[in-house]
């Protein structure tokens, strides 16, 4: 039989503080990326036919937007690092 830990089930996590606003613990990264199709016309279907798609590679550094998702403050990743 599995036995866990109680003791471990009711630790108490603290978060940081990320929202300079509010003290929110939560913020919401802003990112995107680019996707590219290339197409060709298909005249049969009389239509542009998509025979491949990629999307770029995405990611998030100190200066991404982040807005916080309590009170909706927006600004840079690294406001909230501070």
């Amino acid at each position: 039989m599995l036995m866990t830990n109680t003791t471990s089930n009711n630790l108490i996590r603290h978060y940081k503080n990320l929202c300079p606003c509010c003290g929110g613990t939560k913020l919401k990264i802003l990112s995107s990326a680019l996707m590219a199709y290339e197409v060709i016309f298909d005249a049969g279907l009389n239509e542009l036919v998509v025979i491949n798609a990629n999307i770029s590679d995405t990611g998030w550094d100190e200066n991404s937007r982040v807005e916080c998702p309590s009170c909706q403050w927006q600004g840079e990743l690294k406001d909230g690092l501070k």
